[in-house]
């Protein structure tokens, strides 16, 4: 019987796993607002936001968990040097990529209600503060590593996700 021993989790650094996620989310709610947008989506509407804010956290599921399986990572990820892989260090199947997503979504994202998602946001970052790895990871037996970032890198992104974020902005309010 061969046991597998899965290496201590690097530090948590929940506000760069925070920061990658937002990146993901500015750049696909950018495309997502241009697509929507084709299709004469209105905005403006209040239950219109929340159904666009669910549908941004729904479909990324799905993309977040394709990109993993595929690529290894999310360009939040990759600028920000944080990696995710099977306890073995390997990229992870789709399966597990989209377990992983749709766990992050059900008890990190609380699906995207509010006031809720700030409560399991809260708790998600103790944990990860605390012992180093999510709820998630640790049920699903994935390993997060983190490597050295680099400041030319992380300041571009930064400006890139700032410059997402005011294109969709602007987008979505016309």
């Amino acid at each position: 019987m061969h046991f597998v021993t899965r290496e201590k989790p690097s530090p948590g650094r929940p506000w760069l796993r925070f920061w990658a996620r937002a990146i993901d989310g500015a750049l696909w709610g950018v495309l997502l607002t241009l697509l929507l947008s084709s299709l004469s989506f209105g905005s403006g509407d209040t239950n219109q936001t929340l159904l666009f804010n669910v549908l941004l956290l729904a479909t990324w599921i799905f993309i977040e968990a394709g990109l993993l399986s595929t690529v290894g990572t999310t360009l939040g990820k990759f600028v920000l040097g944080i990696e995710v892989t099977s306890a073995l260090g390997q990229k992870l199947t789709y399966r597990q990529a989209l377990r992983r997503s749709l766990q992050v979504w059900w008890l990190g994202q609380a699906l995207g209600i509010p006031i809720i998602m700030y409560v399991t946001n809260l708790a998600a970052y103790r944990k990860l503060s605390r012992d180093g790895e999510t709820r998630w990871d640790a049920q699903l037996g994935l390993q997060v590593t983190h490597r050295p970032i680099r400041v030319v890198g992380t300041s571009g992104i930064v400006l890139t996700f700032v410059a997402l974020f005011v294109f969709r902005m602007v987008i979505h309010n016309h």
